[in-house]
Parts: C-alpha cells; structure tokens; sequence
C-alpha cells in the first residue's frame, strides 16, 4: 500500500523562512526523524495530515496541551466563550470580500475548535491554524481533518507572504513576551488590505476596577499570562507594528452580567460619556487593523 503524501494544495500554502525557500514532498521527513534531528528536512510531515515546522528541541517545552485543553475550550463551548466566539464573527463578518474563497490563519488556534466553528460561520472561508502544541495540532488534525494544521511559531507562522486575508490572534497576545513581534508575523502572511482580528484580557475590566478602586493590584485572569493590556495599548501595539486600527467595529452583547456589573453598568456608561474614553469593561478586548502597506 502507498503511503499518503502530503495534500499538495496545503503544500502550496508553506514556506521556510529560515532558508527563504518554498517547500516540496522531497523536503518533508517524519515526525519521529523530526525529533531525531534530520539535518536535511525543512519541515516533518504526519500521515494524518498535519506539519511541523517547530524545531525539535522546543517541541516538547512548548506542548501545554499534552495532558489536555488547560483552557478547558472544548467542542461545546462555555457562555463566556460562546461570547468571544459571536463577537469574533461579528468582526470577521463584512471583511471577506474580494476572494470567492477567502482564506483565515488562526494564529494560537488550540485544538482548532474556534478555527472550525468560524468556518461553520462562513461556508466559504478556507482556514489555517497553527499552534506551538504538537498535541493540541495532532487533536485538531484528528477531530477536523482535510484543514491544514501546522505546529509552528506564532512569531513566525512558515506561511507565503500574503497568503491570507484574515489573521485572527484569539486570546495569544497575553501569552507572548513580545507582541510586536507577533504582529508583525502576522502581517507577513496577510495580503495587502487584509486584516487582524485580535482578542486579549482586558486589564482594567470590573473586577480590576473594582480592585484598584479599593488599593489593591490588579490581577491576572491566567497564571500562564505575561501580561495584560489596556484598550489602548492594544490599538497602539498595532499601530507600531505598521497597521491601521479600524475604530467602528461592533461587538455582540456580553454573557449575563453579574449583579456587581449591573450595579455600576449606568455611572461607567455616563463616566465613558463625559470622558470619550474608548475603554471596555468586559473581561475580553477586541480589535481589528488592516494591513495599508507592503
């Protein structure tokens, strides 16, 4: 029996930055020739379908997912991500035009069930994801097959230049020491005029407000984040990083409020009101940018 080969048009998608090369069949070893060092392959290939351009010393250091999901997403999604996932939708929706099959790199993607239920959204989006798990990508690979699934670096995705028109960067940014550096991996796969679709921990959302407003320090949603960012460092990261923010974006209404949110809903509205300010008060931010220059 012939043994499966790599699905050509996923071929096609891939590039070796560290050689500045486009790969092919001939340059695919196994996973486990992979792990062994295998000094002439630019990428390992599984027979499952999925790639991996994660050098093998850090493939092991960086599978959070080996002892499975620690951020409990899951097939049947909780309310709060329910709400990140409409949200999500409700800003990648009206930025598909222009390509019959718009194609989406879910950069961060996990197990791949956010990057999947965004192509239930949009029957004609072609997606990517990439995630620094091996055993987040073999999961995804197992439940979603035919997608193309890569174990890589988000700071340097192995994708051609231009290849997508959608990044979307779902809660990573908390994650990473440098997120310009981030960015800008996703702006090298992005076409000209296509977009980033960010999501991140909001720092000052209510219950760090409420912290603060009695003397203490703010807290961290995960002890797995490095940081958290305001609203606005978020938008002046990607303004660094070469993007334009796009200000009129809508979010869906968050999940059912507590009594505390309810309670101060009507003087943070009227203090927004007086001040102009742009903040948000829910436990997520989101943001979208456009890529105006090559």
């Amino acid at each position: 029996m012939t043994a499966p080969r790599p699905d050509p048009s996923h071929l096609a998608q891939l590039f070796d930055w560290r050689t500045q090369s486009a790969v092919g069949e001939t340059d695919a070893t196994s996973v486990e020739n992979w792990r062994d060092g295998a000094p002439h392959a630019k990428f390992a290939w599984h027979q499952d379908g999925w790639f991996v351009f994660l050098s093998a010393d850090r493939l092991d250091a960086l599978d959070e997912y080996h002892s499975g999901d620690p951020y409990s997403v899951g097939t049947v999604l909780s309310p709060f991500n329910e709400w990140r996932l409409r949200s999500t939708v409700s800003l990648v929706d009206g930025r598909l035009t222009g390509s019959l099959a718009p194609r989406l790199l879910d950069l961060g993607c996990g197990e791949g069930h956010f990057t999947l239920k965004l192509k239930e959204h949009f029957p004609g989006l072609v997606v990517a994801g990439l995630d620094a798990s091996i055993s987040a990508i073999r999961t995804a690979a197992r439940l979603y097959p035919s997608n193309l699934w890569v174990v890589g670096d988000a700071y340097d995705p192995p994708f051609r230049e231009g290849s997508f028109d959608i990044v979307v960067c779902n809660n990573l940014w908390e994650h990473v020491p440098d997120p310009i550096r981030l960015v800008r991996g996703a702006i090298r796969s992005l076409r000209l005029g296509g977009y980033v679709v960010v999501s991140t921990p909001s720092r000052y959302r209510v219950a760090n407000l409420l912290r603060v407003l009695r003397g203490r320090t703010t807290h961290f949603m995960s002890a797995s984040h490095v940081t958290e960012y305001t609203v606005g460092q978020v938008k002046e990261l990607l303004r660094f990083a070469g993007l334009e923010v796009i200000s009129d974006t809508r979010l869906v209404p968050p999940p059912e409020e507590t009594w505390r949110r309810r309670l101060l809903r009507s003087p943070l509205r009227a203090w927004k009101h007086l001040t102009g300010s742009h903040h948000v008060f829910e436990g997520t931010t989101f943001a979208v940018a456009r890529k105006v220059s090559g």
